[in-house]
């Protein structure tokens, strides 16, 4: 009879007693109540159990009924302190940490702000915060002991201690902090000022003084050379005295003057040679010494002592292509004429007189609302346009590298967006630009946009899918 005591409660059993027909009081006890039931005259098993099912399934109705009712409450209450606020999907908005990409510090500002903007009690953080962590970090976090488990502060330190960067480099992120092509300014602000004062906090400066101080002693580390900042490369990020930064190179300097070499010994100068006599011409009376007379001695002497001038003294320009001085390669007169010289045409045109065979190839149209001819390449991937045809806010912050058939070099390409316009229609796509010297007056049409232009004859677009998605660096 064993269904008298699982998941049932003392009241039921009275309830059941009292629909028996059985002298049942509340301060009576299971056991009591099972065995008032079970030795009853009238007791079946099975209307027993059915009339016990129907009390328990009663009761827990009840008590679901009762909870809703006051989570209806406890919203009617809360709505009527701020009738306009409501609870939107938390894990929506906070996106999921990425130590690699992700500055920890950040992301628990924006964490801590959210969990106040929506009123949760700080001692549900960290269950939240688990939530957005990756699984190797919520197993480090599951050793801690159990009375430090649910306190964020001390889970807020260990995840900084973990992952926290350097003052340097923070330094470098703020001094090197580039504005996204896909972000806006707000966000470059925002970023630019949490590296700051990420930098200012691990560096202790909290007045201006400080501030001040701290950024001259950055500008004197910049103009001190390698070989110091590997020598004081211990505690070289962490000074912030400018004065303390100047002791410390002075004597530096003053330990490491006495043993540089002077200058002239890193030559290898010759001894003067001893006076040389020729024994055989001393026997024959004839005593010719040969050495160096007072002259040629005084003569050599100066030479030496003009080597480190000679040392010092810069090379004069020569070029490698004529053999001239005076002027560099790239400056060679020789190879400027050269280049003024009539050259076939590759994937461009230059000269006037070969026009007549690209005609075919050649339609008029309008870039960015500027008239224009367009010439079709068949062997260029991606369009290419003169910079006097682009206005800033169109470049679209991407870089394209471009490389022509007898050239092994690539060129970097800034890409910008352009609206061209023809006998074909209207078409927004990407397009190289290049400098106004190499402008000929032409757009160059490449093969990604004359297949969207082919594709909105046939009709198979159904409106504007980003072309030329080249990859960029």
């Amino acid at each position: 009879m064993a269904y008298l005591l699982k998941g049932v409660r003392q009241a039921d059993l009275v309830n059941l007693a009292e629909e028996l027909q059985l002298p049942a009081s509340p301060n009576m006890k299971l056991t009591e109540l099972r065995n008032l039931i079970l030795n009853s005259e009238n007791y079946e098993e099975e209307l027993t159990r059915d009339i016990l099912t129907i009390i328990v399934e009663t009761r827990i109705e009840g008590e679901r009924a009762n909870s809703l009712s006051n989570q209806a409450l406890n919203r009617n209450v809360a709505g009527q302190s701020n009738p306009y606020k409501y609870q939107p999907d938390i894990q929506k908005l906070i996106p999921k940490f990425n130590s690699g990409e992700t500055d920890i510090s950040l992301y628990l500002v924006i964490f801590e702000r959210y969990m106040k903007r929506f009123n949760i009690n700080q001692s549900d953080w960290v269950s939240h915060l688990m939530g957005y962590l990756p699984a190797d970090i919520v197993q480090v976090l599951a050793r801690e002991p159990e009375e430090q488990a649910e306190n964020y502060e001390h889970i807020k330190k260990l995840l900084l201690k973990r992952f926290k960067l350097s003052p340097e480099v923070f330094r470098q992120k703020f001094v090197h902090h580039q504005k996204k092509a896909e972000g806006t300014w707000r966000d470059f602000l925002f970023e630019a000022q949490n590296y700051l004062e990420e930098w200012l906090k691990g560096m202790e400066v909290d007045d201006f003084e400080s501030l001040k101080d701290l950024m001259i002693a950055d500008q004197m580390k910049k103009r001190v050379s390698g070989e110091v900042q590997e020598h004081f490369a211990d505690e070289w990020t962490m000074i912030k005295s400018s004065s303390l930064l100047a002791d410390m190179l002075d004597n530096y300097e003053m330990v490491r003057k006495p043993k540089k070499k002077p200058f002239e010994k890193w030559y290898r100068t010759e001894k003067p040679h001893p006076p040389m006599i020729n024994k055989q011409s001393n026997k024959t009376g004839n005593t010719s010494r040969l050495t160096h007379t007072r002259e040629e001695h005084r003569e050599e002497k100066n030479s030496r002592s003009r080597l480190p001038d000679m040392f010092e003294r810069r090379r004069a320009l020569k070029c490698f292509e004529c053999n001239e001085p005076g002027h560099l390669r790239p400056q060679c007169p020789r190879l400027a004429k050269q280049r003024s010289e009539k050259v076939e045409p590759v994937n461009h045109v230059k000269e006037r007189d070969i026009n007549p065979f690209l005609d075919p190839y050649v339609k008029p149209g309008l870039v960015n609302g500027i008239e224009i001819e367009f010439l079709r390449d068949s062997g260029s991937t991606i369009d290419l346009v003169s910079r006097r045809y682009v206005k800033p806010e169109f470049y679209c912050g991407e870089n394209i590298w471009v490389k022509q058939p007898l050239d092994e070099h690539y060129i970097s390409l800034p890409l910008a967006i352009v609206e061209i316009s023809g006998e074909f229609g209207k078409v927004r796509t990407k397009a190289a630009v290049f400098a106004d010297s190499l402008d000929q007056g032409r757009y160059i049409l490449g093969n990604r946009t004359a297949a969207l232009i082919e594709e909105k004859k046939m009709g198979e677009l159904t409106g504007f899918e980003p072309i030329n998605a080249v990859q960029t660096r």
